[in-house]
């Protein structure tokens, strides 16, 4: 996928551009069969939670061999559509993949995320700077309700912001 300049423009301004039609619904459809077959993998690359051991992250889906492998994750992170926009808002065309990971967050039930940045895990993982970009797939309908996902645009151009934790951003059951 080639990004145009307004798209390359926005993901400069606000820190994200979002790609509708990246995926078809069959190929949705595919990675969410995926994500069904994986919950069910015990493995250290499938954190659960609760009683009931519920999966809620899951990693290295996009690897060719181990517990987690999945060929349809395997396939969309080495997918040019997805390649192409990376490298075009990265301006680079040297990629490597730091990881792959599916969370899984039910509405109003399971653990929450609060706010944070990405980059402040990066950072703790050896990434020395935040040349980083991420592909992110909603494989679900994102509703206030049922706990969408909230971007604060330019948040970016702030630099690195020492992770602490904020209770008053996460719900509370």
């Amino acid at each position: 996928m080639t990004l145009s300049a307004e798209q390359t423009a926005t993901y400069g301004r606000d820190g994200f551009v979002l790609l509708p039609g990246l995926l078809d619904a069959a190929e949705v459809a595919t990675l969410r069969n995926e994500v069904a077959r994986l919950a069910k993998v015990e493995d250290e690359c499938v954190f659960r939670e609760g009683e009931a051991g519920t999966a809620k992250t899951m990693f290295r889906m996009h690897e060719a061999d181990g517990p987690t492998a999945s060929a349809p994750f395997h396939a969309l992170a080495h997918a040019p559509r997805a390649l192409g926009a990376a490298r075009r808002v990265l301006g680079d065309d040297a990629l490597y993949l730091h990881h792959s990971k599916v969370n899984m967050k039910g509405a109003v039930q399971g653990s929450v995320w609060p706010w944070h940045q990405d980059f402040g895990s990066w950072h703790l993982d050896g990434i020395a700077a935040p040349d980083m970009t991420t592909l992110m797939v909603m494989l679900d309908e994102s509703e206030p309700f049922n706990g969408c996902l909230y971007f604060l645009p330019g948040s970016h151009k702030g630099g690195r912001i020492e992770p602490f934790r904020d209770e008053s951003t996460a719900y509370k059951l």
